[in-house]
């Protein structure tokens, strides 16, 4: 039995008990209410937190998006402000091409291709002309070349850059062969064949060599400039043609002498505005020989990536393709604009040539001489049976000057400086014999064989067989043999 203190200490501790679990179950439900609403409160900012995070995310995709876009409209803009410099070989609007009044400041290769992971971006891959140097191609295929090339061709000003083509003899050059359309429009835009012979490639590449010497001290050294881009700047009236050799199969066809001359023209060659296109169909089958020193600094290797992908200074970048379709069509373009610029410019010389005429002819006195020519009367008169006679003016005492034809004293040499009357000269005498016997009895062929204007305004003439503005040696010579 317990006893009485026992069982009120029981008694006592079961009502502490009940208490203290009414007090736990309080507590509970306390800590559950309290919870609930910090987890509310959680969960409220959560949400908030949510809202703006998204809200921020949706900015920031905004001004992404815009940014790609502005950037996408730049290059554009870009390309579409820098005209044909950048315009794709796939553009339709090459029909209206119009080569530039001087050479561009970049170059296009192709297009490089930047990503960010999510994004990708094309632009044009160029590189600077006044800075470019000679380019080594490496395994490429020569359809890059013949791109690149064409490129020169669109930066700088037509009949500003001459170009020679040196191929194996397997080949004889049909890769090429679309440039030698150029000749159709003048011969000036390529030269007359593409070289595939030893022989006439080291004449070649020796002539061009030569030319790299004699730019260098006869035109920068005596000017003092340090390359093409400083004379042409400061002599615009006297501007060094551009000049670019380009070699195919490489080292096929190259002599020892040539590869000597090669490398020398390859050093100094770029500050004389010549550079050198070399495809190399294998690199391990370079000289050890070709170029001395460092590679990098003599020549730019473009190397083979993929079909459609090329390396240039650590460079990757997308070649454009360029069939022989839409090459013709760009060479023709580029040939038919370059006649349009002759004709503008023939026609600008003859205004010319026209006012420097009135000014020489007051220099001449023609209208004032006192002599049988002013007569009318007596025009077409004499007879050239012995001799051909003109007056040419008026000697320091005033008496009339004649030249005279007959005997063994057939031909005239006038030599003189620019500006010192040459051609007033000329131009006195076709006149005086014109004036003095009849087209039965004179018969003239004028042939004027540095493109110029001279002979333009006697094409009317009737004593006037054959007036040529644009002749070449090989007519001279035919002519001389009937003329004789």
């Amino acid at each position: 039995m317990r006893s009485e203190q026992e069982l009120e200490l029981l008694i006592s501790i079961k009502e502490k008990a009940t208490k203290f679990n009414e007090l736990f179950i309080q507590s509970k439900e306390l800590i559950i209410a309290y919870t609930d609403v910090a987890l509310a409160e959680i969960n409220k900012e959560i949400e908030e937190d949510k809202t703006f995070y998204n809200q921020k995310k949706n900015e920031v995709e905004r001004w992404y998006k815009k940014s790609i876009l502005d950037v996408r409209n730049q290059v554009f803009n870009f390309q579409e402000n820098s005209g044909y410099m950048l315009m794709p070989f796939t553009d339709n609007r090459w029909n209206n091409y119009k080569t530039p009044k001087h050479e561009s400041s970049l170059i296009m290769l192709g297009n490089k291709v930047i990503s960010n992971g999510r994004d990708e971006l094309e632009i044009p891959y160029m590189i600077s002309f006044k800075d470019s140097n000679n380019l080594l191609f490496l395994e490429t295929g020569e359809e890059l070349v013949k791109s690149v090339l064409l490129r020169y061709f669109l930066i700088i000003p037509a009949g500003k850059l001459d170009v020679i083509i040196i191929d194996d003899s397997k080949k004889l050059g049909q890769n090429m062969r679309n440039f030698l359309k150029f000749k159709e429009y003048n011969s000036k835009l390529i030269n007359e064949k593409i070289y595939t012979e030893e022989r006439e490639i080291d004449d070649q590449i020796s002539d061009t060599w030569n030319k790299v010497q004699d730019r260098a001290q006869n035109y920068l050294g005596v000017k003092q400039c340090k390359d093409i881009h400083e004379f042409n700047n400061r002599f615009k009236e006297n501007q060094l043609n551009y000049k670019i050799v380009v070699l195919l199969s490489f080292p096929k066809q190259i002599s020892k002498k040539s590869l000597d001359n090669l490398n020398k023209i390859l050093k100094h060659g770029p500050k004389c505005g010549v550079y050198t296109f070399i495809s190399a169909d294998n690199k391990h089958d370079l000289p050890s020989d070709f170029v001395v020193g460092n590679i990098n600094d003599i020549i730019n290797p473009i190397e083979k990536v993929s079909e459609t992908q090329f390396k240039l200074n650590k460079t990757v970048f997308i070649a454009e393709r360029l069939d022989d379709v839409r090459t013709n069509y760009i060479i023709d373009e580029i040939g038919k604009n370059y006649l349009e610029l002759e004709n503008e410019r023939i026609s600008e010389q003859q205004q010319k040539d026209i006012e420097r005429e009135r000014r020489e002819s007051k220099n001449l006195l023609f209208d004032e001489l006192e002599s049988e020519y002013t007569q009318e009367e007596i025009w077409w008169r004499a007879t050239s049976n012995t001799k051909l006679e003109a007056l040419i003016g008026k000697t320091i005492n005033g008496k009339l000057q004649n030249i005279t034809f007959e005997d063994s004293f057939v031909h005239a040499l006038i030599a003189g400086t620019t500006g010192s009357g040459k051609s007033a000269l000329l131009h006195t005498i076709i006149l005086s014999l014109a004036l003095k016997y009849s087209p039965e009895e004179l018969e003239l062929y004028l042939l004027d064989f540095k493109e110029g204007l001279e002979f333009n305004a006697y094409k009317n003439l009737p004593h006037a067989k054959l007036v040529s503005i644009k002749s070449d040696r090989e007519l001279g010579t035919e002519l001389s043999h009937p003329v004789n």
